[in-house]
């Protein structure tokens, strides 16, 4: 079964988290970079935490901008209606101590979105087993970015610690009494790109990821999830 295409994974995000931004009042972006991936409503006063002064500098959207390192900075207790970490798990060293301080950020009834890579996925093992100068090659010379590996500017470092499987954010979510709103896994259209990029590369991909889903029964295609949770009220 293919996984959830990358446009029906965001209509289930926006569904599912939309009430709740609506009435938010506060709204903290952990890792927050350069922009907002989300709808945030224009009466949310948006605090934006990140460890690069270039990607805080070209985000012109939040109120509040915080620059330090999601490990150390305080986020306060019960300060936020709502608060997103979006593709930055995968940087963390220690992502459980980071989702324990959101956790503790937020307010009664508020909720946590997640978005990160797939660590199950082809994409997430070879970045986190390939050389950091590779990365660059590839988003410079393949996604022909012209920015790739300046300062505060993608890809960055990853770790892809073993806490960001679904599974353990899961048993997270339980521990600490949350509700699990929502997770799906999808396949991001970074693939659909690198088709259009470099056809014979994405062939090559698209073989190794049919192989792979093969003799490993998964689903290395689904490269990214949303999981959302819901602190108790």
């Amino acid at each position: 079964m293919p996984p959830t295409s990358s446009t029906d994974a965001f209509a289930q995000l926006k569904t599912c988290i939309d009430p709740f931004l609506l009435s938010a009042r506060t709204i903290l972006e952990a890792g927050g970079g350069s922009l907002s991936h989300i709808d945030i409503p224009a009466s949310a006063q948006v605090t934006v935490i990140d460890i690069s002064p270039e990607q805080l500098e070209n985000h012109k959207t939040a109120h509040r901008k915080i620059l330090g390192d999601l490990h150390v900075v305080d986020f306060g207790t019960a300060a936020f209606d709502a608060a997103v970490i979006w593709n930055v798990i995968e940087h963390l060293e220690d992502p459980t101590l980071v989702l324990n301080k959101l956790c503790a950020a937020i307010r009664p009834g508020g909720i946590i979105v997640i978005a990160a890579p797939h660590p199950a996925s082809l994409q997430a093992i070879v970045a986190k087993w390939t050389p950091y100068w590779f990365h660059v090659f590839v988003l410079k010379h393949v996604f022909k970015s012209r920015t790739a590996g300046l300062p505060g500017f993608p890809p960055f470092r990853t770790v892809h610690h073993s806490d960001i499987a679904p599974q353990k954010l899961e048993a997270w979510a339980h521990q600490n009494g949350l509700e699990l709103l929502l997770y799906t896994a999808y396949e991001s259209s970074r693939r659909a790109a690198l088709r259009a990029r470099s056809p014979f590369i994405a062939f090559l991909w698209d073989m190794v990821i049919a192989i792979g889903n093969i003799v490993s029964r998964s689903a290395l295609d689904a490269s990214d999830y949303f999981f959302v949770v819901k602190q108790a009220a």
